[in-house]
């Protein structure tokens, strides 16, 4: 998973460097045109375009069918029992592509949490960073290491949850690198305050499923088997979407979704 993780980073980097010149908010948006279409062009070529197009052409008539003869109660109920056996033919239809495309959207997703999640902090705000361990001799043995310009507080130990964490007080710009000694071993955290910088990893996991979700750092091999998590809270970072700011996410799917729905009518695709 750390190949394909640090591969898929890569082509996103050499992909989306051409727009890291429009600024964040412009950028998003073309990205999210850019893979609404896509991901509208994918669904087309792995669905079945002539059964929901007949699927469709059913559904329409019966609504028509219901409006005109509304009075009948007979065929009324009739053309409503047509309806809902093609909502049902069409959900069959429509399910096996999204399952096939929540792969490559996963991909997209996790690449733009890593880069539009989160911000840096600034100076005088505070974050917390955690670390999951396995058991508790790591547990207790665990401590940080923190440079000049970051003010640590003493470890709070979750015993129940195998969890250990600080709070950092940042006081000035820096990409600080926090030292993380536990069970003999050491490795290093960057905390990014004050510092433009395109990827922020926010979730550091062992396991394959949240590494997936949360690329960008990886940890040590060695280390694998003593701590199982990291994690460090920044500030999430606002996104301007018709004067309003909100999560990267919101933009993305509306976005993303009336791209698709305008170029299904040039790519002559149903959805």
């Amino acid at each position: 998973m750390e190949l394909f993780n640090s591969l898929a980073t890569s082509i996103f980097d050499a992909l989306l460097y051409p727009l890291s010149f429009l600024g964040s908010d412009v950028a998003l948006i073309l990205i999210s045109i850019l893979a609404g279409i896509g991901l509208l062009f994918l669904y087309g070529k792995v669905s079945n375009q002539d059964a929901i197009r007949k699927v469709k052409k059913k559904i329409t008539a019966g609504i028509y069918e219901s409006v005109l003869f509304r009075n009948d109660l007979r065929i009324s109920l009739k053309a409503q029992g047509k309806m809902f056996l093609g909502g049902a033919k069409y959900f069959a239809l429509a399910i096996p592509p999204i399952i096939i495309l929540s792969i490559p959207c996963l991909i997209v997703l996790a690449q733009l949490n890593l880069r539009y999640g989160v911000r840096p902090l600034n100076p005088g705000e505070s974050t917390i960073i955690s670390i999951g361990v396995k058991d508790d001799a790591a547990l207790f043995s665990a401590e940080i290491k923190a440079p000049e310009g970051i003010a640590t507080t003493p470890p709070l130990r979750d015993l129940d949850n195998h969890t250990v964490s600080w709070r950092l007080d940042a006081k000035s710009p820096m990409i600080a690198k926090v030292d993380i000694l536990v069970g003999g071993e050491s490795l290093t955290q960057n905390i990014f305050v004050g510092k433009e910088t395109s990827k922020i990893p926010t979730v550091i996991h062992s396991s394959f499923w949240w590494q997936f979700l949360y690329p960008g750092a990886t940890i040590p091999t060695k280390l694998q088997n003593i701590i199982t998590e990291i994690s460090v809270k920044y500030p999430e970072q606002a996104m301007s979407l018709f004067g309003l700011h909100v999560n990267w996410l919101i933009v993305f799917l509306v976005v993303s979704i009336l791209a698709g729905i305008v170029g299904s009518k040039f790519l002559k695709v149903e959805i």
